[in-house]
This record gives C-alpha cells, sequence and structure tokens, in this order.
C-alpha cells in the first residue's frame, strides 16, 4: 500500500464524498493530529469539529457522517479489527459515535483509508462500492426496504466477493433516531442513530474489495514478537469469554445487582440460567464468531431450525441484548430473545434502545397510562416475549404506537405525560450496566460525550476486580461516591485511549505492551504518560464540541430511576450521589465547577486552544 508521507500504521488518508455531485477527495491531516488524537473517534472529533454547529439538523444533507479505524486496526495486533461512526445524532442532538466489530474497518484501511467522510443527499437510493480504489455510485432501488442480510446477499450476487459491506435496514431508511448501522449482516454500530444518518442521505448501502491486506508497519520484526506476546497474554485471561461470550454475565452479573430487572425496578429475577451463555452453548450455539485478528471469539453463532422462533443460522445474542429483552422484561425464553436480537438486526435497529422502550411500554402499560386502542391488543405485560417481537415490528416499519416508540424513550415517556419514567442521559437510553452496583458507572453515564454510555468508561469491570497497574486504575470500594468520581475520569480517559486505536474492550493486555505496541506499528516514540494524555485530550476535545452543540451542566444527570434503592439483590439499599461524585469529577479533571466544562490552565495543557475559540 502506497504511504502518504511515509505514515506506518496509519496511512494518512480520509476519503471524502459528497453524495449530492457524486464527487470524492483525499483530505490529508496533518501528522501532529495523529498525534494528538491517534485515530478512531478522537480523530474523527478533530476532523469533524468545524462542520458541527448547534443549528446543524443531524438529518439534514450537511451533518457529515464519519467513518473511522485507528492505527492498529488491519495489523496482527489482536482484536484491532474494529471501526467507529461518528455525525450529530439525531438521538440526543450532540455528538455522536458508534464502535463496531467485525472487518469493515480493517478492509477500509487496506484501500489506503483511515476514514471515509460521507457528505450531502444523493437524489435517489444509491449505494457506493469501493473497490481495489475505483468508486462507483449505484442505483439502490432494489435494495430500498430489503433487511440486512438480503442486503449482503444481493451485492454478492451482482458484484461477486465482497471483503465488507456496511448498509441500513428499514429502520434507517425511516430515520428512526435508534436506527442502527449493520455491518455484515449482524455485526452493529448500534448506538446514537447512525443509521437514521445514514438513511437521511440515501446511501443504503457501502462495499468494500480489497485485493491487498497490507499495512505498514514501522519496526516490523519486534512488532512481531511483541504480538505474539500479547495476543498469548490475552488468551490465557479470556478462557471464560471464549467459552460462553459476553452472554456470561447474565448470571454473573445478577449476584452483583449489575443486571437491570423489570425496566431497573426490581433487583433480582429468578431463572437467569435459562438465558446465559452456558444454556446458549447447551442449546442453539453453533460455533463462534471472531471479529478481524481476534483470538478471543466472544461471538455467538446461532440457529433455531423451527418453531415460531426459527432463524437461520446468525449472530446470537449478547450480553447487552440478553439483559434488555430478557431480564429487563422478566422475559427467560432463550429462544424468542434470539428471535429478537435476529430481527433487530434485519430490521437496523439499536437493541439497547429498543429494548429499553418496549419495556417503558410495558412498565406504562402496568401504571395504565396507555390507552388500550394504542396497544391495537397487543399483551405488553411483564414476561411476554411476544408482545415485544410484534412491538419490535411496529418500531421497525413506524405504524401504530411504533411510530411513536422510535423517536425514542424521552419521546415515548413524554407522551403519555410521565417524562420521569424514561431511563436516558441526553436522550440516549441506559445500557444495561446500573450505577446502583457500581457507583462510578453513575458519573460515566451523566458526563459520556454520547449519552449514556458504557463504552466510554467501564468502571464496572474494575468494580469486578480488573485493574491497570500502569495508570493505577482499580476500584477499591464500589459503593463510595468519592473515589467513584475519580475513576471515572481515569477509566473514561483510558478508554478514549481503546476507541482510537480501535482496540475491543474485552482485549485488556498489559497497557505497557499496547503503548509499545503504537509505537512499533507508527514509529512514533511514546510512553504511558503521553498515550493516556491523548485519552484526556480527546475526552476534553468531545466535551469541548458538546459544548458548540448546546450540552451544558444540567446535563449531567441521571435518570430518576436511579436515585430509588432496591429491596433485594446486588445492590441493596444502595444508590449513587451524583452531586458528590461529579464535585470530585471536575476537580480531577480540572473543569469549572459552576458551568461544568474545561478551565483555562486544563485547555491550555491539552493543547486545545484553537478549539476554545470556536464553542
Amino acid at each position: 500500500m502506497k504511504k502518504s508521507m511515509d505514515y506506518f500504521g496509519n496511512t494518512g488518508k480520509i476519503l471524502e464524498i459528497n453524495l449530492t455531485t457524486e464527487k470524492t477527495s483525499i483530505l490529508n491531516p496533518k501528522e501532529e493530529l495523529y498525534h494528538q488524537y491517534i485515530g478512531g473517534s478522537g480523530l474523527a472529533a478533530a476532523i469533524l469539529f468545524e462542520r458541527l454547529t448547534k443549528e446543524l439538523d443531524p438529518l439534514s444533507p450537511n451533518n457529515p457522517i464519519g467513518f473511522f479505524n485507528g492505527p492498529l486496526v488491519g495489523t496482527k495486533a489482536p482484536n484491532c479489527g474494529r471501526h467507529v461512526v461518528c455525525a450529530k445524532s439525531p438521538a440526543t442532538n450532540i455528538w455522536g459515535e458508534s464502535n463496531s466489530g467485525g472487518k469493515f474497518g480493517a478492509f477500509m484501511k487496506f484501500l489506503g483509508y483511515d476514514g471515509m467522510i460521507f457528505s450531502g443527499k444523493s437524489s435517489q437510493p444509491t449505494y457506493v462500492t469501493i473497490f481495489d480504489g475505483t468508486i462507483e455510485f449505484l442505483d439502490a432501488s432494489e435494495l430500498w426496504g430489503k433487511g440486512s442480510f438480503e442486503v449482503g446477499d444481493v451485492l454478492k450476487e451482482k458484484h461477486g466477493k465482497i471483503s465488507s459491506y456496511a448498509t441500513i435496514g428499514i429502520a434507517g431508511e425511516n430515520q428512526s433516531t435508534i436506527a442502527a448501522l449493520m455491518n455484515d449482516g449482524d455485526r452493529a454500530a448500534g448506538r446514537t442513530g447512525m443509521g437514521a444518518v445514514m438513511g437521511s442521505k440515501n446511501l443504503k448501502a457501502i462495499a468494500l474489495r480489497s485485493s491487498t491486506r497490507d499495512v505498514g508497519i514501522a519496526h516490523l520484526v519486534e512488532f512481531k514478537a511483541l504480538i505474539s506476546k500479547m495476543r498469548k497474554n490475552i488468551r490465557e485471561n479470556s478462557v471464560g469469554r471464549t467459552m460462553f461470550g459476553t452472554a456470561a454475565y447474565v448470571s454473573g452479573g445478577m449476584k452483583w445487582g449489575d443486571v437491570p430487572v423489570k425496566y431497573w425496578h426490581q433487583g433480582f429475577m429468578e431463572n437467569t440460567e435459562a438465558i446465559d451463555g452456558s444454556r446458549m452453548k447447551e442449546t442453539i450455539l453453533i460455533k463462534r464468531y471472531h471479529c478481524y485478528s481476534c483470538i478471543i471469539g466472544c461471538g455467538r453463532i446461532v440457529k433455531i431450525d423451527e418453531g415460531k422462533y426459527a432463524i437461520p443460522q446468525t449472530a446470537g445474542p449478547e450480553f447487552e441484548t440478553l439483559a434488555g429483552f430478557g431480564t429487563n422484561l422478566l422475559v427467560d425464553n432463550l429462544e424468542g430473545i434470539a428471535y429478537a436480537n435476529y430481527l433487530c438486526n434485519v430490521y437496523g435497529l439499536d437493541t439497547i434502545s429498543a429494548s429499553q422502550i418496549i419495556a417503558l411500554v410495558f412498565r406504562l402499560n402496568e401504571m395504565s397510562k396507555i390507552p388500550k386502542a394504542d396497544l391495537e391488543g397487543i399483551s405488553a405485560i411483564w414476561g411476554n416475549i411476544d408482545a415485544a417481537i410484534k412491538l419490535l415490528k411496529l418500531m421497525a416499519i413506524g405504524k401504530g404506537i411504533g411510530k411513536l416508540m422510535v423517536k425514542g424513550a424521552d419521546a415515548v415517556a413524554a407522551h403519555y405525560g410521565v417524562p420521569d419514567e424514561a431511563h436516558t442521559v441526553n436522550g440516549l437510553e441506559l445500557p444495561y450496566h446500573d450505577p446502583r452496583a457500581f457507583f462510578s458507572m453513575a458519573a460515566v453515564y451523566a458526563t459520556s460525550s454520547r449519552g449514556a454510555c458504557h463504552n466510554n468508561g467501564d468502571g464496572y469491570k474494575m468494580g469486578l476486580g480488573v485493574s491497570v497497574s500502569e495508570i493505577n486504575l482499580e476500584c477499591k470500594d464500589r459503593f463510595d461516591d468519592v473515589e467513584a468520581g475519580s475513576l471515572a475520569v481515569k477509566v473514561q480517559d483510558f478508554r478514549a485511549v481503546y476507541n482510537a486505536l480501535i482496540m475491543c474492550h474485552f482485549a485488556l493486555p498489559p497497557f505497557k505492551d499496547t503503548t509499545k505496541a503504537v509505537e512499533l506499528a507508527t514509529g512514533w516514540p511514546i510512553t504511558i504518560d503521553e498515550i493516556m494524555k491523548a485519552g484526556s485530550r480527546i475526552t476534553n476535545l468531545k466535551r469541548l464540541l458538546n459544548k458548540k452543540l448546546g450540552l451544558t451542566r444540567e446535563n449531567d444527570r441521571l435518570p430518576k430511576v436511579i436515585s430509588f434503592k432496591l429491596k433485594e439483590g446486588g445492590t441493596k439499599g444502595n444508590t449513587p450521589n451524583l452531586a458528590i461524585q461529579l464535585k470530585e469529577y471536575y476537580r480531577v479533571r480540572d473543569w469549572d465547577q459552576a458551568t461544568g466544562f474545561p478551565t483555562s490552565e486544563c485547555i491550555k495543557s491539552l493543547n486545545l486552544e484553537k478549539y476554545r475559540t470556536k464553542t
């Protein structure tokens, strides 16, 4: 691969595509920008900063949508096959980003790009092919209305071998704010409505083909030796996740009170073994799935041959989906949950937001807040997976109560006069880790750059005993608010580095090895302190960007349900004090206590002055 400016790891090239004019160009970011923001969502925020404004309609042609990888993506570095999709979010009206596994990011790198930015709007449904340097804009009329798997079948029939593809389903076409963007059928960039942004541009799919798999490495011999060591370390420490996938956490997390039950109002659910990783392995599991360069293989491939929940061989539900359509709805039917997961992938719906909104409808029905006519005979009661599936289908096509539901939990709760029943932060439905179980998740959710997000910082893992010794990242007391505030800062900066590389959060080799891998791949001399400073710079940049988009200190909040003390389960009697956490969080970050934004000294220390003048 021809490298720009002798870059290694990265290529130095961002492909820009204007869908209105069908013109393409190459953006060559300054090398300094890579040193400061690494890649992934960090580089994306730096590049898109000027283009995003408070007045910008997220569903307008002027909202650019970017696909970015990182300096280790496409190399042999373990678990570095991911990519991130970024734009102004139609779900939150602030910074939107959605991280996805699979192989799309790696093949984008093989084609010579660190990122691709789509702007404008096609005059008709369109798909774009990028085959070994040749870019074509093709009529997608026959693809419009098709699900993610069917799109893949048609693309392969028309074009032969395809390395990877990204597409939207019906939800994205309908510009649902909870629309996901699907990669290779069942890998999802699920959160913040990136599928709706793609749909608003009449862009149905992007297909990639690369005949080479070359990424330049600055110090190849040393890099190979280090990567071998990292892969061995990860393999030895991932036996449980390899065997049972993320689904293992359903029963394990329940013991800690970290798996929300009955729309966050109950502390425990019996019989979670019926829907966890062990049961999946014993019943519907066919094989494991590995993302590009992954050695863990936490992905589940399942199949249900017959019955009303029959599905072809496809991706099985991950922990978040099992919690969302399982414990959150008091459902213990694994096949029904797997079917709901399959439908979400076909339609292109975020499983977290979709299941939260369905649980909200169950809750409002229990409270007698929804007229029977609105439910059209659907028995929206706890434990009824068939009702959830019916609601899911209405959401996909945007009919009946589904037309309201796809606008998000805030819209549903407001419509029925009970806004406090929406469990969201900045418009984004909570993921399935309870801040009452691990207090640091309260500050993480409240300050996350994209709304409630466990990928912005997974303090719950530290509460479970995970630590990163090189940066003193650990949790001593999961119920301590002061410690939680400072822990949230460090875990967010740590994960900002991961989301820039981009490296899977499940891979935790020694951090010194990860940092060294970046140095050997790129040729940049970099220390742990420097890479963590880059993580802090990325976090603060996104905060400044959100200020520009209208975020205020009042946005740093949690839904009311988190203040309720549960009477049973692993969180019994405990709830976080966000005010105490934020005071400590702002202090450690050097953010102004009154405004909640970086101080002048903080901005200067992180070399962010040029962005401050634009907020």
